[in-house]
């Protein structure tokens, strides 16, 4: 459990109990918090995300269930500012797994503010800098020598192998349209191409 980790480095005494039942509901963890010579239980409910202010009042039996076994306490990966206050007005502790926590119980309060958004997950993506340029032309030539080796001496020049390999193109002008021919000189353009350009 990150949470007992970030209250224990933040200098709290925190000794992890068996959970137990309250009214048929079942708390996910209960922690005995000391500080200051004061003792506090709290009884955990953990969640995948953080509540939306509008479950706040759905929240509330659960919050008298779980006042049967010690102070309710929610965990969630990241509370806002906001949604702390929120919570602290509904008669919440909670703590979060930035290393953030707010912790209410009689004669102890206990806040600590790490981290003030969520941060962003680390996406993959492609390399930068002077030699990236090189590293992705090499995947590229990489890739298409395999396929080549593959396809088989009957599988002529596709789109894929002119990533590597670049004809050399001569350029023939038709003076009647004005226009530029570019073929590789072993492919003239046919007789229809060269009517079809002399018409336009």
């Amino acid at each position: 459990m990150n949470t007992v980790q970030w209250l224990r480095e933040s200098g709290l005494a925190v000794q992890q109990l068996e959970p137990g039942l309250a009214g048929g509901a079942r708390a996910d963890a209960v922690l005995e918090v000391a500080a200051g010579g004061q003792h506090a239980r709290f009884a955990v409910e953990v969640k995948q995300r953080a509540p939306y202010p509008n479950e706040l009042e759905r929240l509330g039996r659960l919050r008298e269930t779980l006042s049967r076994l010690g102070q309710p306490l929610l965990v969630a990966p990241f509370v806002s500012e906001t949604l702390g206050v929120a919570l602290t007005g509904q008669g919440w502790s909670w703590a979060d797994a930035q290393g953030d926590f707010d912790l209410r119980a009689p004669g102890l309060v206990l806040r600590q503010r790490r981290a003030v958004r969520l941060p962003r997950p680390v996406r993959p993506a492609l390399p930068r800098g002077s030699g990236s340029f090189a590293v992705i032309r090499a995947l590229i030539r990489s890739w298409t020598g395999s396929w080549l080796s593959t396809a088989g001496p009957g599988v002529r020049s596709s789109s894929s192998t002119l990533l590597t390999h670049r004809p050399t193109w001569q350029s023939a002008r038709h003076e009647a349209g004005g226009l530029w021919w570019r073929y590789p000189p072993m492919s003239a353009p046919t007789s229809s191409c060269r009517g079809a350009a002399q018409a336009r």
